[in-house]
């Protein structure tokens, strides 16, 4: 059961190779590999390098993972949050190259609305589950004050998995209304960022003048 557990996220992550193949003929012999920030593509990309090679890079980047964390990491060691980022590669690459092929077939949806609420969806289901990581090297907010000791360490994934759920929501806000005009897509990754990574280091500065 663990084998196939492990299994299935990397046949997920090369599914692109079979239905870009099935697209091969229709797809242009350049396809978009970069957008800049208001969803324009700037850079192209041989289609086999997108189709193929693409997803075998991330395979192999996902089986990394996999070797990292069954060899190194315990098992039992915040497992939820492993199956998170572990998971956040595959779906994720199917998510773009999904997108880049319907770019390629002619349908231009700004990249934004579709990239921004997917990031946010990952951070949500990771700030959820941050409270309960056990100090480590690996997930959640890793600041050297934090990995002291274990109060610092819980007082810097609570405020940080807060900081996470209300970011996410705010990138899936910003998507959607990327759609009407650039200065929310701007703003809500900037101020997402600032609340993911500047707050829980105030916080913890702050709690630790206190005790």
């Amino acid at each position: 059961m663990k084998n196939k557990k492990s299994f299935l996220p990397l046949i997920i992550t090369l599914l692109p190779i079979f239905y870009g193949l099935i697209l091969w003929t229709k797809l242009p012999v350049e396809l978009p590999i970069h957008f800049n920030i208001n969803g324009e593509v700037d850079r192209y990309a041989n289609k086999v390098w997108i189709i193929i090679i693409w997803p075998i890079i991330a395979t192999l980047l996902h089986l990394f993972l996999i070797i990292y964390r069954t060899k190194i990491v315990a098992r039992s060691q915040n497992n939820k949050m492993h199956t998170i980022i572990s998971w956040s590669i595959p779906l994720g690459t199917n998510i773009l190259l999904s997108y880049i092929f319907a770019y390629g077939l002619g349908s231009h949806i700004n990249i934004t609305s579709i990239l921004l609420p997917t990031i946010g969806i990952l951070f949500i289901a990771l700030g959820n589950y941050m409270p309960k990581t056990q100090r480590n090297r690996f997930v959640g907010i890793r600041i050297p004050t934090a990995l002291n000791n274990d109060v610092n360490w819980f007082k810097t994934q609570r405020i940080g998995g807060l900081m996470f759920v209300v970011g996410g929501f705010m990138m899936i806000g910003g998507g959607f209304l990327g759609m009407i005009s650039e200065f929310w897509t701007i703003a809500s990754m900037i101020v997402a960022l600032v609340l993911i990574t500047v707050i829980p280091i105030i916080y913890l500065i702050r709690s630790s003048h206190k005790a």
